[in-house]
């Protein structure tokens, strides 16, 4: 008969084993934060090629945008009306208005004579209580030697063609309303050109010398005391871009002579040079 035996471990072996596994634990744990800590001193794992590649294309395009000049006129401008055009033809005609006229954001004269000067834009400015106020009246002179650089942005959609007008009232009315007009006592012709620029002009560089060349001439526009005239109709362009005319005398026409201050579009009697735009 053979006899079994089963090891029992004494309390001293218990003791030292246990001994023995902590000391492992507390090894496991010291290398554990020797890590951790070695991780946050040394930082994060080097980035990856393609993230440093993105970065430098990034920052590359950021100082090309803040060095190389880009033009306004040559960037995207979105239709504020969108879908306009997709409406029914004789729908849309009906929803327009008769016509729509137009003052010009810019009317600035230029002078043969003095090819170079630079003429002020706030010919009507006046001194008030909270300081210099521009309300923006131009002061209008085309004879001889002075002409107008027109420039306006096409408003609306559909109405597309687009006529100069001449509002002159009977210059009987003007005194009592503390206004002037510089007349030819008789009628007389002026030419009105569409000029090579779409981009907004800078009026404190704008002279003879560096207004935009001309495009080609669009007609005359009769200029008569007490009555509006207009010049042949033309395209306006597309709704939301600029355009740029001048307005000028004939050739050696000496009879072409007419200044004034012209007032905000409510201002009664009217005298003004406007933009008509029509269906």
């Amino acid at each position: 008969m053979v006899a079994t035996y089963t090891a029992v471990p004494s309390s001293e072996d218990s003791a030292e084993s246990g001994s023995q596994e902590s000391l492992e634990q507390k090894v496991t744990k010291v290398k554990t934060r020797t890590v951790s800590y070695n991780q946050h001193v040394t930082g994060p794992a080097p980035a990856s090629p393609w993230f440093l590649a993105s970065l430098s294309v990034a920052i590359f395009c950021i100082m090309l945008n803040l060095f190389v000049p880009v033009k306004l006129s040559v960037l995207y401008r979105p239709s504020i009306y969108i879908g306009l055009e997709k409406l029914n033809s004789t729908i849309a005609q009906l929803s327009l208005p008769p016509k729509l006229t137009v003052f010009p954001h810019i009317f600035c004269p230029v002078s043969s004579e003095e090819p170079n000067r630079v003429f002020r834009t706030d010919g009507n400015a006046r001194i008030t209580f909270e300081g210099l106020v521009s309300p923006g009246e131009p002061h209008v002179t085309i004879n001889k030697h002075i002409s107008m650089i027109v420039q306006h942005r096409v408003q609306d959609c559909g109405l597309q063609k687009c006529a100069i007008a001449s509002t002159i009232p009977d210059p009987a009315l003007l005194p009592a309303h503390n206004r002037t007009l510089t007349l030819s006592p008789f009628d007389f012709e002026i030419e009105v050109w569409l000029l090579n620029s779409e981009a907004l002009l800078d009026v404190r560089k704008l002279s003879w010398n560096s207004r935009p060349s001309r495009k080609g001439k669009i007609g005359t526009l009769v200029v008569r005391r007490n009555a509006e005239m207009f010049s042949p109709e033309f395209d306006c362009g597309a709704p939301g871009s600029v355009r740029t005319y001048e307005l000028a005398c004939k050739k050696d026409d000496s009879l072409c002579d007419v200044a004034f201050i012209q007032m905000q579009p409510e201002t009664k009697p009217r005298m003004a040079f406007t933009i008509e735009q029509r269906p």
